[in-house]
């Protein structure tokens, strides 16, 4: 009788914003003959929701779970169902490597008792256990993570809630699987194959592949891009919590992705204390590693962000560069009364202007919505004409500057005989 030798369970854990995305997309869709990639959840490579869902002892509290607006009921059933698949995929692995990988494992939400009824969970199936993680220096970590928490919801700039607990979070897999398991590399493109972290991790799996079967998740998003979202979480509706507001968020930042090109970076003034306050996590880490890894940016950085006011400015600077990108969306749509208003307000704040209700921006809007629903209400509101009428509206209120931007952008939109001799008399009027 033959018996099968028990595979090897390889455990990637992140940390987050280390490629762990392109690592999860690449093996998942790879399938190589002798690594089995554990996918337990069917809608993700990344494992981390199955694995909070299995693991924690209120998985209801997930974030995932609470943006998705589940029950507690759906969770205890999504439960059931993440365990049968997680039994039934090691069950019938002949592979000689099993990959599981979860970045949200990393994390101190995740306890030492539940690592250790992970591996509870897997012991019956594998032969022996690394963990590899790939640390990201704190500086570098913080500007990743920030602007991951703002795609996710966040309304606040406590830059210091982002320092990462390398100690808290990754200490339990010391206790539960012992330091020789551990495979902790610090995350540096330069000292990676090819200067691509998949590829490394390809090395450590034993996994012969090439540069072109990597798959890399263009996530990146502008400085100015992202302090508009900020924006909208801080002063607007937020990410809110129903089902499909994940894939209304994405969206919308999939479209803010076509606006700026600079990158964040917090200036050293702003990081230098967070570094000083958390010592000891520094030294844990660069004892588990064997090398130091602090990254304070360089004093007078330029174009660095010092305060949560700077932050904002990058993305009020861009404002108008906002409405033509929502409106060139709207080109071919019939567009609402009040969608326009409210992003021709936004396209008349300038730079220094202070984020208040609406009521307050523009002292005659019952006004101007008269002069609207009056001219609007027996055609078809469509953007440019909507423009057209707003641009009126601000010409005949003396608001040369207004009219002119209005006209000019429904001229781009739809350069027809009326809106051009409108455009004509406005800009001939205001050219005297």
């Amino acid at each position: 009788m033959v018996t099968l030798m028990k595979p090897k369970c390889y455990i990637h854990i992140g940390m987050h914003k280390t490629g762990s995305t392109s690592i999860q997309e690449t093996f998942d869709k790879l399938k190589m003959p002798d690594i089995d990639y554990l996918r337990i959840d069917p809608f993700t490579s990344n494992q981390s929701r199955a694995l909070a869902t299995m693991l924690w002892e209120s998985p209801e509290t997930y974030h995932a779970h609470i943006k998705s607006g589940l029950s507690i009921q759906e969770v205890v059933q999504a439960r059931n169902n993440y365990e049968a698949s997680f039994h039934a995929v090691l069950s019938s692995s002949h592979a000689g490597a099993i990959l599981l990988s979860a970045e949200d494992l990393s994390h101190r939400d995740f306890s030492l008792q539940s690592i250790a009824k992970l591996k509870s969970m897997l012991d019956p199936y594998v032969s022996g256990y690394e963990i590899i993680c790939y640390i990201r220096p704190p500086v570098s970590f913080m500007q990743s993570a920030y602007q991951q928490v703002i795609k996710d919801g966040a309304d606040w700039f406590s830059i210091d809630k982002l320092f990462p607990r390398y100690k808290e979070g990754l200490e339990k897999f010391e206790l539960i699987f012992g330091r020789a398991s551990l495979n902790f590399r610090v995350f540096s493109l330069k000292s990676f194959p090819q200067s691509n972290v998949v590829m490394d991790f390809a090395e450590i799996m034993g996994a012969k592949i090439g540069l072109n079967d990597t798959l890399r998740e263009n996530d990146s998003v502008s400085l100015e891009a992202m302090s508009l979202l900020y924006i909208q979480r801080k002063f607007g509706r937020g990410y809110g919590s129903y089902k499909g507001s994940h894939s209304d968020n994405q969206r919308m930042i999939t479209a803010l992705q076509e606006i700026g090109q600079g990158k964040l970076v917090f200036c050293r003034e702003l990081v230098e204390p967070i570094i000083n306050e958390n010592m000891e996590e520094l030294e844990w880490i660069e004892g588990v590693l064997g090398q130091r890894i602090i990254d304070l940016p360089e004093v007078g950085t330029e174009g660095c962000i010092k305060d949560e006011d700077d932050f904002i400015s990058m993305g009020m600077a861009v404002s108008s560069k906002l409405v033509s990108l929502v409106f060139a969306r709207k080109m071919d749509k019939v567009c609402s009364v009040n969608e326009v208003v409210r992003l021709v307000e936004e396209l008349m704040f300038d730079g220094d202007a202070k984020l208040v209700p609406r009521k307050d921006i523009i002292d005659d809007s019952l006004a101007l919505e008269k002069v609207l629903d009056f001219k609007l209400r027996n055609i078809n509101t469509e953007a440019p004409d909507v423009l057209r009428e707003l641009a009126v509206f601000f010409e005949k209120k003396g608001d040369s500057e207004a009219a002119k931007k209005l006209i000019s952008m429904a001229y781009g939109l739809r350069p027809g005989p009326v809106i051009s001799s409108c455009y004509n008399r406005i800009f001939k009027l205001n050219d005297f």
